[in-house]
């Protein structure tokens, strides 16, 4: 094919360079056949785990397309260059390559940002390799959340942690409304019991620790109800005249 491609491609340019009527159609038939050829290589490539040549070639194939107007071609590949890197992405996650994998999968939710199951796998890829920041963020976006709460339990304390990177907040100290939360959660799995008193760590490794404490009670209809509370310094007195 890479024989055939090179061979249509000069077959153009003496077709361009001929002033007769049926040379216009010769050129006509040449751009239709050339980036479908093109195509057909990416394909192979892709198949063989040739991904980043893929890639390379699949990109040539848009710009000979849109320069040709073959809109059909230069759809398809458009379609096949964030596969080609999923790809990658998945052989590289299988070799334990995390950083690649975080690479790869990075490109292709930059590509289609509507695709939640590479979202997902580029998070597992970041928080295997390490970089735990941005693979929160990714798993934020992928999950569409507003906060990650995480939580670790101990002996009569639950140590959290408190993230929202897609609303610039790193990390958060003290979280009551995701501690309540959490309180039910539990709850729900039978280890809370309604009455108990709850404690919650949180912020220690940012310096600025906090003891949050919560307490669920059920109503006759077995609604619950969460209290939240927890000791508080002193940082600011003001008057405030309007």
């Amino acid at each position: 094919k890479v024989e055939a491609l090179a061979q249509f491609k000069s077959a153009l340019a003496q077709f361009e360079a001929c002033e007769e009527e049926e040379a216009a159609e010769k050129v006509a038939e040449c751009k239709k056949i050339i980036p479908t050829i093109m195509l057909s290589i990416a394909k192979e490539q892709i198949n063989e785990a040739q991904y980043d040549e893929a890639v390379v070639t699949l990109k040539e194939t848009v710009s000979v397309a849109e320069g040709y107007e073959i809109e059909d071609v230069v759809a398809e590949a458009k379609e096949l260059i964030p596969n080609a890197w999923s790809r990658k992405g998945a052989a590289l996650l299988k070799a334990k390559d995390f950083a690649g994998a975080a690479t790869a999968f990075k490109e292709v939710v930059t590509l289609t940002p509507e695709d939640g199951q590479s979202q997902l796998l580029y998070g597992q890829a970041l928080m295997q390799a390490g970089q735990t920041d941005a693979a929160v963020t990714a798993l934020s976006r992928r999950y569409d959340c507003v906060g990650v709460h995480m939580f670790c339990l101990g002996e009569g304390v639950t140590y959290c942690s408190n993230f929202a990177p897609l609303y610039d907040i790193p990390e958060e100290c003290a979280t009551g409304t995701s501690n309540g939360a959490l309180t039910y959660y539990l709850y729900l799995r039978g280890l809370v019991q309604p009455g108990q008193e709850n404690v919650f760590c949180q912020g220690e490794h940012m310096g600025r620790p906090s003891e949050i404490r919560s307490r669920l009670t059920v109503g006759p209809d077995g609604s619950a109800a969460v209290r939240i509370g927890g000791s508080a310094v002193m940082s600011l007195s003001c008057d405030l005249k309007i």
